[in-house]
């Protein structure tokens, strides 16, 4: 069986979650699948932290304390535009909804395993290199 062995991203991932346990699980769980994490515990830890860095990826939990997922994601997009996956982290009843909302393409409702979280992180990684590839002028690669 083979087993997908990931290239880590040019950038971390960043995980924006509130809930301590769900935080040490998502950094946990993707720094064991061989990928650099950072994680936060608020909107506003994450703004400061993507003034100065563009993620690989973002996992946001829509319902922070200090901040909506909705803030955070808009200055994710004023900063970088829309060149940066968002894969909403929701307990929500809804999660459509909400990941609708923040333009996010993907997300993974509370409770997940690691393994459910990893496909979505997969597929959104290797999108998101496509699309660097494929805007790549051929001359260049």
């Amino acid at each position: 069986m083979h087993t997908w062995q990931p290239t880590p991203p040019p950038a971390p991932i960043l995980v924006v979650e509130d809930d301590p346990d769900t935080r040490l699980l998502l950094r946990d769980g993707l720094t064991h699948a061989g990928l650099s994490v950072t994680a936060v515990a608020g909107g506003r830890a994450a703004l400061t932290w993507l003034e100065d860095t563009r993620p690989a990826l973002v996992l946001l939990d829509l319902g922070l304390p200090d901040l909506t997922g909705k803030a955070v994601a808009e200055g994710l997009r004023a900063r970088y535009g829309a060149g940066v996956p968002l894969l909403v982290v929701t307990g929500a009843t809804q999660p459509m909804e909400g990941a609708a909302e923040v333009r996010a393409l993907v997300y993974v409702r509370k409770p997940f395993t690691i393994a459910e979280l990893l496909v979505a992180v997969r597929a959104l990684l290797s999108a998101a290199a496509d699309c660097a590839e494929s805007a790549t002028p051929a001359a260049a690669r």
